[in-house]
This record gives C-alpha cells, sequence and structure tokens, in this order.
C-alpha cells in the first residue's frame, strides 16, 4: 500500500502495468492506493473532488477497477490524456477554490508526465506570469512540471521567482509568523531552485548561483518560515537547501562544469551552515552539512578553507576574509553565538572527507588532544565534540588511544554533582557533552577493540544519558561493520553481556538501542 501511495508523486507512464497488477492485492487498501496513483498519474479524477478527505470512489466497486482502468488506458493514447489536461491549463480559475484547486493541480501533475507538446510547455508559462492570484501549491506544482519537462524556455522565469522569493520581505502574516503564514516565498523559491536543477542546462547554473550569491543571511529565511528568535540560528534554510541541492543534481547527472559557480559562492556556503546550541544536537552531520560537504568538496578552494580552520584552533589565524568566513557564528538568543575555535571545529566536521590528507588529520587529532587537556568550559565542550565528529567520519583509526582514554579517564558527568530540583539540568557537567561524540566516533570508525570500554560506558549510570545512548549505538554500528578477520578479537563474554544488559536495561531509548545491537551482535559467527 505505501509503495503505491509513494508512486502518486513520483511514478511515470511506466508504472501502470504494476499499478494495475496491484488491484488483484488480497488487502483491498492496496487497490485503493493504486486507484488514487493512477488519478494522479493521468489526472483521470474518478473521486469526490469536495469530499477528498473521505476519497469515496464514485460508482467503481473494488473489484472492477482494474477493468475500469485497463478499459481507460485503452480508450486515451498519451496524446489523449495531453490534450485533456491541457484543457484545464485554459481556465477560468478560480483560486480560491478547493475543488478547482484540486482539479488544477492534478491536471497539471498529469502533464509532468504527459506533456510532450511545445502549446502545453507554453500554457504552464503563461499561468506562471499571469495567474497573479494563484495559490501557492497550485502554484509550485506548475513551477515543478516545468523542471520534470526540463523546460529551457522557462529558466528566465523561474530565475525571476527565485529572485522575488529571496527578496527581504514578508507577506502578510495572519497571526503569528510561527504559524507558517510568511514562508510561502521560502517554498516557492524552493520549488524553482528544484525545477532550474532538474533543467540543468548552463542557464540554470548561472541563475541558481546569481541567486544563491543574493540571498539574505540563512536565518532571516528560517525566521520567515515560523521559527522564533531563540532557534532561527540552528536550522537551515529551504532555499538555501534548494539551491545547493539542484547544483549538486547538476554536477552529478550533466558534463557542465559547476567549479567556478562552487567557487563563487564557497564563502556564503560555510556561513548558511545553523549551530545546533539551541536544539538537540546530532552526533553525526545533518542532511544539510553533509550536503555542504559534498558540495564543498568539488571547490578550488577546500583546502584553504580547511587549513583557515586548523590555523584558528591552532592560533595562527589572521584577520583574513576566510578567517572571518569559518568563525562567524549564527545568532543563538538564549545560549550565545559559538566561540571561533568551536565554529572553526564545526566547519572542519563539515568539510572533512574520505580524501582528506594525512597531514590535515594529525592536526585535527593534535586539536582534540590540546582542548581536552584544558578546564571545563563551553569552549572546550562544543571544540572537542566537533573534533570528534570530524575524525569518527574520517573513520580514523590513530584516534582510537585518545578516544579510550577519553572515555575512561575523564570525569563522568554525574561525577560533577546533580543540580539542585527543581532543575531543568539533570547534572553540572558542561554542555555539550563531548564524550557522546568520542562514543560516537568510535562506532564510525568501527573497530572491535573499543567494544569493552563502550560496554562498560553503558553499565555505568555515572555517565549522562547522552553518552550510554551513544556508546549503545557504537556497539551497534561496529557489529554491523565487522570483519571476518576482526571477529576473533571480540571478548568471549561480550555478547552474553550485551544479551543481559539489553533484555534488563532501565532506560527504555538506550534499551532499545541495546537490543537493536545485540539482535546484530547474535548473528555474528
Amino acid at each position: 500500500m505505501i509503495a503505491a501511495l509513494t508512486l502518486a508523486s513520483c511514478a511515470t507512464p511506466e508504472s501502470v502495468p504494476k499499478l494495475l497488477e496491484a488491484f488483484a492485492d488480497s488487502f483491498e487498501q492496496v487497490g485503493h492506493a493504486a486507484h488514487l496513483a493512477l488519478e494522479h498519474i493521468t489526472g483521470h479524477i474518478t473521486m469526490d473532488v469536495e469530499g477528498e478527505s473521505q476519497r469515496l470512489v464514485k460508482d467503481i466497486p473494488p473489484r472492477g477497477r482494474k477493468d475500469y482502468w485497463k478499459k481507460w488506458f485503452q480508450e486515451n493514447s498519451p496524446e489523449k490524456i495531453e490534450a485533456m489536461n491541457a484543457q484545464v491549463l485554459a481556465g477560468p480559475f478560480h483560486w480560491t477554490s478547493s475543488a478547482d484547486s484540486i482539479r488544477f493541480r492534478k491536471a497539471v501533475e498529469a502533464l509532468s508526465r504527459y506533456g510532450k507538446s511545445a502549446s502545453t510547455k507554453a500554457s504552464l508559462r503563461r499561468i506562471l506570469v499571469e495567474e497573479t492570484e494563484i495559490d501557492t501549491l497550485s502554484k509550485m506544482t506548475v513551477i515543478r512540471t516545468l523542471g520534470i519537462l526540463r523546460d529551457e524556455q522557462s529558466v528566465p522565469i523561474l530565475s525571476d521567482i527565485l529572485a522575488d522569493c529571496s527578496e527581504k520581505k514578508r507577506p502578510q502574516a495572519r497571526g503569528s509568523h510561527e504559524f507558517g503564514w510568511t514562508a510561502m516565498p521560502d517554498h516557492i523559491g524552493g520549488a524553482a531552485a528544484e525545477a532550474l536543477g532538474r533543467i540543468g542546462t548552463p542557464a540554470a547554473v548561472d541563475a541558481l548561483t546569481r541567486g544563491f550569491k543574493t540571498l539574505q543571511e540563512f536565518w532571516f529565511y528560517t525566521h520567515r518560515t515560523a521559527d522564533h528568535n531563540w532557534l532561527m540560528g540552528s536550522v537551515s534554510a529551504i532555499i538555501h537547501y534548494r539551491i545547493l541541492e539542484a547544483l549538486e543534481a547538476i554536477m552529478t547527472t550533466t558534463e557542465i562544469d559547476v567549479q567556478k559557480s562552487i567557487d563563487a559562492m564557497t564563502d556564503r556556503i560555510i556561513r548558511s551552515i545553523p549551530i545546533d546550541s539551541d536544539r538537540g544536537i546530532l552526533l553525526d552531520n545533518d542532511d544539510y552539512e553533509r550536503l555542504v560537504g559534498r558540495i564543498l568538496a568539488r571547490s578550488s578552494l577546500y583546502d584553504a578553507y580547511l587549513e583557515t580552520c586548523l590555523n584558528v584552533l591552532e592560533k595562527k589565524s589572521g584577520d583574513d576574509d576566510m578567517t572571518k568566513t569559518v568563525t562567524a557564528s549564527p545568532p543563538a538568543v538564549s545560549t550565545g553565538i559559538m566561540e571561533p575555535t568551536s565554529r572553526a571545529a564545526m566547519v572542519i566536521a563539515v568539510l572533512v572527507h574520505d580524501g582528506t590528507s594525512e597531514e590535515h588529520r594529525q592536526r585535527i587529532r593534535a586539536a582534540f588532544a590540546d582542548f581536552q587537556k584544558r578546564d571545563a568550559s563551553r569552549e572546550r565542550s562544543w571544540t572537542c565534540y566537533m573534533l570528534a565528529r570530524a575524525l569518527g567520519r574520517l573513520k580514523d583509526k590513530e584516534s582510537i588511544p585518545m578516544f579510550l582514554a577519553c572515555l575512561t579517564d575523564e570525569k563522568r558527568e554525574f561525577d560533577f554533582g546533580s543540580a539542585p530540583p527543581p532543575n531543568v539540568f539533570l547534572n553540572e557537567a558542561m554542555t555539550p557533552v563531548h564524550r557522546a561524540s568520542v562514543a560516537a566516533a568510535l562506532g564510525m570508525i568501527g573497530e572491535p577493540v573499543a567494544l569493552p570500554v563502550l560496554l562498560a560506558i553503558t553499565e555505568d549510570f555515572h555517565n549522562m544519558m547522552d553518552v550510554r545512548e551513544a556508546a549503545a549505538f557504537a556497539i551497534q554500528e561496529i557489529g554491523r561493520k565487522i570483519t571476518p578477520e576482526q571477529k576473533a578479537t571480540v571478548p568471549e563474554d561480550f555478547v552474553p553481556r550485551l544479551k543481559t544488559l539489553s533484555a534488563t536495561y532501565p532506560e527504555l531509548y538506550t534499551g532499545k538501542t541495546l537490543s537493536k545491537a545485540y539482535d546484530i551482535w547474535k548473528n555474528v559467527r
């Protein structure tokens, strides 16, 4: 059923035979989902649009749907399906009518599969230019359809839409902007960037590059899409993400050289990376950070920026533009901005990849060791957290002794004392808890030598939950990656201890992670 519903948004005419077969499934809802998918593919509405939430089929018994659709396809050629849906583009349009908008979007979706003619593409372009009252979802559907059809003539229109949506302006909000009323330009602009990425011509690359270079600070857009002042620096912006995603799509599916474009945008790309200081911090890079890392790996400035980050950590940096770029922190109202060294460490965690040089790896290890020796501070915690993440992503085996010592020799979080209630903090340890990042990094590296320490960490409740959960995650990851040669190095009592611990663990979340780890390890022979 889920597969059939998914095909409603991404299927092509080639999916029709499989969807017809789905009507024979014994679970009736599968056939219902296939029926819905065929509606979206063809634009042929057989359901009650006004009551779409009910999705009631008119006059077609469940077991008769396959025959109904087979006959329908026999009577309607691809050209006829295009013509039928193209009629909707002539109007009249009633954008305030939910039913009319649904019918319009269904037709436009169908044209993304069948709209081959120049006249259809011209009609879609005309709607974008002339229909100023079009609703947001319908406009996004037209934009995406032009992208799917790879309509090169729409590039100037899409470029203008992207520029307009990127301007520093806010639509009128009906109540608090946190309800999302002001987010429409971000979604429309993101759709325009996506369409330009699908079109994938040099003109599209120019439009995307020009669009990214004129963007405001990313937190203007995150605030506009409903975040409040405290969190607007903690999440990536839709428009930034979609432009970079589009450029990556062009890089990986065409022969167009986009390096000059990436080089021209590198400083802005780095400044667009959010910070995590006011939300639950992740153990690994998030999707936007991974996207940025893949994009910047293609920049001729990659080594220069990585070198600059390391110079900041080693106190060799000057006052040049690159230093300002890698140390510039987004805002964080409640927790304050990141220290320059911590921000540089975060950028390092985004930049590193398998091709990072041994010299740079050594300097990252040395920087971690340097900050680890310092007295507890917010700067120390953030910098160590990010450098451990970087070394984990590098699968740097040379870091293992240093990381194991960090977990066994450093104070546990509850050794710092517990905060007296009522208090939102469980203990007095400095956050973020960098030992959690260290434990997770050992899982990324994937060497069984870490298993005894990681298991001991999960057994000791003087370690904060973040650390124990990360250690359980690491045990799971090592089990996934273990090679036949490594199996002989696993202690004999490890799997029995893991079995007992996973069965009796008093904490639900970490207990589930340990159970998943045991499910992996019990099959390791």
